[in-house]
């Protein structure tokens, strides 16, 4: 029976293409069995720690807590049983005693869990990178193609800074890079530290060798991989191509020996979509060389190698398909070009024509008609946002579960547990979290829209890069939805504050639930927006537009000091450091600001239930469990406006949090 029920369990995670029914059937019998064992053997651990892995599957973490702690008493030397009860109180939130016991279950089998793993992610949840960036260092060796392990790394390392020059943490960058299924942009700001050190950029007494940065590959990695947020490196490689710009135009060509760094540059600059500033001297240049080749490709006979020097220097500063002549060029196939160029031209011309096509076929299924709404799209048009490059690996699992795991003492609604989950992502932008959604929880259906087309096509081609075929994105105002659809989870995260009337957009989303179903919203923090809301009236004072030449002129006045006011938050924000960021950061056409406070006359105006805020850093947990020890599931928003009164900068990521629409009948949909 033991055997039979394990393997109904192992089922629930080994069939990736089971539906929710087939998953809530297979743990009731895996659930049976083993209460049928402890009917005939009141002790036996295998059985009881089945019952206990169940209930933490199902989000009871106190039946699941207490089935292990039983198990426990009969065998406390049982490595599993350790490892198994770890695993709720890092469920719990309590990562001190989950660390204990997935210590003792690796000193008791060090083979037979992966409990060094666990508690390498247990430290990263209480914020100690450091001691988890070690612990990560060591299991990558021993595993490089484990998916778990390179995505705890890379997330972890998203917190480290090199304190100096390492060559040895250097060929580790190197690997990791090479790594794949991950998101390089985690190595980011590790990588910067580390050649900012290398280079002794502080002092800026290297002299600029692109030959010699033509051949470091750590760097042209991380440039090619990744997108920089480092103000020293910005200015670097501002200069680098300033100096690779004027020297190919002395010398009429492009030196092969630091060819490798140009495409490198190129693409970075894609990354940050040519947020870097210009100068009046390359802007004479630029003009030049898009002359040149206008007037070459209006000819009836040219080659591609014709162009490929122009286009070349051209391609760091703007992307190639916004020129004129991008027709002509498109007319030549991939396959036309120098295979050095390739890397350049495929991205600059090609990835951007499909997402042309796509959006072509893009439906639409409300019209959109606020004036609001027809501004914020329009600002989404000309710059998608984020655009992203990389999916994190995550190991599939329940949307119920993970929700148990945010959300203190929450027990989700059953329908989350035996049946197809029907999510509706309002305001998806490129896609990014819809697709993660879609692709890493299971048994969901996914409705992804917005009001961009532009971004729905980047959302499109992403997806499909991805082999996600569980979503559906469309054109669509929140206002315009009709009630007739019905979800049982909604997601709107950084939406709903760029409306006219975001109460009238809250309400339009809320009739879309189901009885007992979750919203999830994000909302902008008043206090933790204040040098935000400076620096629109120093742009509104300056009387400065959101086209490209207006954001970059603001950028350098703020990355030069010229500004008044502390800056360094909008500095640290990655949005600075690319066009559209930028633009959505500090230049957006509509945004209303927000307190907890505000936030609980808003959920009680639509007739929800605050369920509790998710992704807070583990010292804001500390520092209110400090404060309001008598409110554990942290839901009091009194409670949470005194702590931002005092710690104004908490929320500065956004209010993220879950509310639900209450009923003593829960809604099964078919």
């Amino acid at each position: 029976m033991l055997e039979e029920a394990s393997f109904a369990f192992d089922s629930t995670y080994n069939e990736p293409d089971a539906d929710q029914g087939r998953i809530h059937k297979l743990r009731g019998r895996a659930r049976s069995l083993a209460q049928r064992v402890l009917q005939r053997e009141t002790g036996n651990i295998d059985a009881l720690n089945l019952i206990g892995r169940i209930a933490l599957d199902e989000g009871d973490l106190i039946t699941a807590g207490q089935t292990l702690d039983t198990a426990l008493e009969y065998a406390p030397e049982s490595a599993s049983l350790n490892y198994s009860r770890a695993h709720i109180y890092l469920a719990s939130q309590a990562y001190e005693q989950a660390e204990q016991l997935f210590i003792r279950a690796e000193q008791l089998s060090p083979r037979t869990t992966r409990a060094k793993a666990s508690l390498a992610y247990t430290r990263t949840k209480r914020g100690a990178f450091v001691e988890a960036f070690a612990d990560y260092r060591e299991l990558i060796k021993l595993d490089p193609s484990d998916p778990h392990i390179k995505t705890k790394l890379f997330e972890c390392i998203r917190h480290i800074q090199a304190d100096y020059y390492s060559p040895e943490l250097e060929n580790e960058l190197i690997s990791y890079f090479k790594l794949t299924d991950v998101d390089h942009s985690d190595l980011s700001n590790l990588a910067a530290s580390l050649l900012v050190h290398k280079y002794d950029l502080v002092k800026g007494s290297s002299p600029l060798d692109p030959q010699q940065l033509s051949n470091d590959e750590m760097l042209n990695l991380a440039l090619r991989r990744c997108q920089f947020q480092n103000p020293i490196i910005e200015e670097f490689l501002t200069a680098c191509r300033q100096c690779i710009l004027q020297e190919s135009i002395d010398q009429q060509k492009i030196d092969s020996r630091f060819m490798e760094f140009l495409v490198s540059i190129s693409l970075q600059c894609i990354h940050n979509e040519f947020v870097y500033s210009v100068s009046l001297t390359e802007e004479k240049v630029l003009r030049e060389l898009q002359s040149m080749v206008r007037s070459t490709v209006l000819s009836r006979d040219w080659n591609t190698a014709d162009v490929e020097y122009p286009l070349l220097l051209l391609s760091m500063y703007s992307l190639l398909h916004h020129n004129s002549f991008r027709d002509h060029l498109l007319r030549r196939p991939l396959s036309a070009w120098s295979e050095e160029v390739r890397p350049v031209i495929n991205p600059h011309l090609y990835e951007p024509q499909k997402e042309h096509e796509i959006q072509r076929g893009i439906e639409v299924l409300t019209p959109i008609q606020s004036k609001i709404s027809r501004s914020v799209g329009k600002q989404y048009e000309e710059n998608p946002y984020p655009r992203w490059l990389s999916l994190n690996y995550a190991t599939p699992t329940d949307y119920g579960q993970a929700l148990a795991a945010e959300l203190q003492g929450f027990t989700p609604p059953s329908f989350l547990h035996n049946q197809t989950i029907k999510v509706l992502i309002a305001g998806c932008g490129t896609g990014r979290h819809a697709i993660q959604v879609a692709k890493y929880f299971r048994n969901v259906e996914v409705t992804a829209i917005d009001l961009s087309r532009a971004s729905l096509a980047y959302a499109t081609k992403q997806a499909r890069n991805h082999g996600v075929d569980n979503i559906e994105f469309m054109q669509a105002d929140i206002l315009e939805l009709a009630p007739r659809a019905q979800y049982h989870i909604i997601e709107s995260s950084g939406v709903l504050h760029h409306m006219a009337d975001p109460m009238q957009g809250w309400h339009a989303l809320s009739r879309l639930l189901v009885q007992g179903g979750l919203m999830k919203v994000g909302l902008y923090s008043e206090r933790a927006r204040r040098i935000v809301t400076h620096a629109r009236q120093v742009i509104a004072e300056n009387q400065l537009s959101a086209d490209d030449e207006h954001i970059r002129i603001f950028r350098q006045a703020v990355l030069g000091g010229l500004v008044s006011g502390n800056f360094d938050p909008i500095k640290q924000s990655p949005d600075f450091y690319n066009l559209s960021g930028c633009r959505d950061l500090l230049f957006h056409v509509q945004e209303h600001l927000f307190s907890p406070l505000a936030l609980q006359a808003c959920i009680d105006n639509v007739g929800l239930t605050f369920l509790g805020f998710v992704n807070l850093p583990f010292d804001v947990k500390q520092a209110f469990d400090k404060h309001f020890a008598s409110d554990p599931r942290r839901i009091n928003l009194e409670n949470w406006d005194s702590l931002e009164e005092a710690a104004p900068d908490i929320f500065g990521n956004m209010f993220q949090f879950y509310c639900q629409r209450q009923s003593n009948n829960i809604s099964r949909l078919g």
